[in-house]
């Protein structure tokens, strides 16, 4: 797996924020260094990148003093349009829309790809950028030709190098009217993407046959689909009607459940009864699903905007630190993600667990689940509290596939003009190199599949590979009410549904409305 080790694997799994595009290489590490606001100057050891609101950028390569007021440091700041950068010592921090701190070195020449990207952050202005929350992962949509939909986000909670995750998507999409299939590469909020690998995965079956992602992230097929007989949730409600069909009317924990949940018990859960399938000795779960926005006010919240001035050393140096993503991992992995029971004496036991997907495109999972040798097919879905929206469930029988076949990107092409083929191997294998793109950027995608084998329909899939910086605003560290780095704790959960409960409303609105408009 070239750069990564067993140890790093496991944490993808247990853990889950003008017109051209940036196109940045990157070695070493990167991670946030937060204005301080609160308590005085901060001096920052590490080196720094400063986005402005003019979509210019300033590069503090041996760090600086952060006040309340201002960033001070021997600082390179590349304006728009500019043939050469100028030397800086200081800049007002109501002027900065993000700050990045990065280990390692930014490779000769490549900062001046900061400064054209930037000219898309520039012309989004400080009204638009002051209200956006959106964000979490790269977006992926399907070309104009087919309909522009949103396909995928991609690697959703790789908030740190040591973090870097690798998706599988279902798509609903099929090639344009010349034989290549066509995504649209977005940055739609205040964060860097770092993009390792991506690659399309065509997979050939017979007809009446689904190809869907099971939860390894391998393909599976799926046939004879058929939904539910009953669904009750642990409150005893009947919620048949938000999981039998795909029409977004998608099942939430009520608020009372909100209400009662604590560290010692934050679970809720579905109870589901399916007729046996008439073959085989094992089924398949089909769920549709996404996040909430409940992870998201975790991390905007509580991991980062509560923690002030701590946030600093928190995503600098503890999630750089193998030892202190594994403590966290562990916490993240007991009480996040989704676990598939089926009944086992007096109790019930896992059989599958769906990894957080994000809060942003919907996604179809399968997991294989044994059929008992007479009667219905029972299944439990648990979950931490109000973590999840299901639109769907259904119940199916294995379904052969044919053939797989990886599509490499073929072009990458911003403006419409192709780019150079240094930046195309930047994502063609997954390596020690990063694709980078900032907010309000969009490059188009193009694959080119071959002909689907005789008599077999095709589905595709997006693979990704990668992790992104969250840009922390100032106005989280100016309205912090801690100054202590997150660690769960007995209080975690009671915490975390207090503020949810607050805000959940309001904010679900603003997020889904607040994407960056790419140029």
């Amino acid at each position: 797996m070239r750069r990564f080790t067993k140890l790093v694997l496991l944490l993808l799994v247990v853990m889950p924020a003008a017109a051209s595009c940036v196109w940045i290489v990157q070695s070493g590490s990167i991670d946030q260094i937060l204005p301080e606001s609160v308590s005085g100057p901060r001096l920052v050891e590490s080196p720094m990148k400063a986005f402005l609101l003019d979509g210019s950028s300033v590069v503090y390569e041996n760090g600086g003093m952060i006040t309340a007021n201002d960033i001070q440091g021997a600082g390179v700041h590349y304006s728009v349009g500019a043939l050469a950068p100028t030397p800086v010592a200081t800049i007002p921090l109501d002027s900065v829309v993000g700050i990045e701190a990065f280990q390692g070195r930014v490779h000769a020449g490549s900062s001046l790809f900061m400064t054209i990207g930037a000219t898309a952050l520039g012309a989004l202005g400080a009204a638009v950028l002051a209200v956006a929350i959106f964000g979490s992962c790269p977006t992926f949509y399907a070309s104009p030709q087919q309909g522009g939909l949103l396909q995928s986000e991609a690697f959703s909670y790789s908030v740190a190098p040591l973090l870097e995750g690798r998706d599988l998507d279902a798509m609903r999409i099929a090639p344009d009217a010349d034989g290549v299939i066509r995504l649209e590469l977005r940055n739609e909020a205040l964060e860097t993407h770092y993009i390792n690998h991506l690659e399309v995965v065509a997979v050939d079956h017979p007809t009446g046959v689904r190809a869907i992602p099971d939860d390894r992230d391998a393909p599976i097929g799926v046939t004879e689909e058929a939904g539910p007989l009953s669904a009750v949730d642990r409150d005893g409600t009947d919620v048949l009607g938000s999981l039998a069909l795909e029409d977004r009317l998608a099942f939430a924990s009520s608020e009372g459940r909100i209400q009662s949940a604590s560290s010692i018990d934050d679970r809720d859960f579905i109870e589901l009864t399916f007729d046996r399938p008439p073959e085989g000795d094992e089924a398949v779960v089909v769920l549709r699903l996404r996040n909430s926005l409940l992870t998201t006010v975790l991390f905007y919240d509580m991991m980062l905007g509560r923690a002030g001035a701590g946030a600093v050393d928190w995503l600098g140096q503890d999630m750089a630190r193998i030892g202190s993503v594994v403590e966290l991992g562990r916490w993240f992995q007991d009480a996040m993600g989704l676990r598939v029971q089926v009944p086992r004496g007096d109790g019930w036991r896992d059989v599958g667990r769906v990894a957080d997907t994000g809060p942003i495109a919907w996604e179809e999972v399968g997991v294989r689940v044994p059929v008992p040798e007479s009667g219905p097919v029972r299944v439990r879905l648990s979950f931490f509290t109000d973590a999840w929206r299901i639109d769907r469930v259904s119940l199916g029988e294995r379904g052969d596939l044919a053939r797989t076949a990886r599509l490499p990107v073929a072009r990458l092409l911003e403006d419409g003009e192709a780019a150079a083929p240094e930046t195309l191997d930047l994502i063609t294998e997954p390596d020690d190199r990063y694709l980078a793109t900032y907010p309000g950027t969009s490059a188009m995608l193009e694959f080119m599949p071959p002909p689907p084998e005789p008599g077999l329909a095709r589905s595709y899939m997006l693979a990704s590979q990668g992790y992104y910086s969250e840009w922390i605003r100032s106005d989280w560290i100016r309205n912090a009410d801690q100054a202590v780095k997150f660690q769960p704790g007995d209080d975690t959960v009671e915490t975390l549904m207090k503020l949810w409960l607050s805000k959940k409303d309001s904010f679900e609105a603003a997020f889904y409305s607040s994407r960056i408009p790419v140029q």
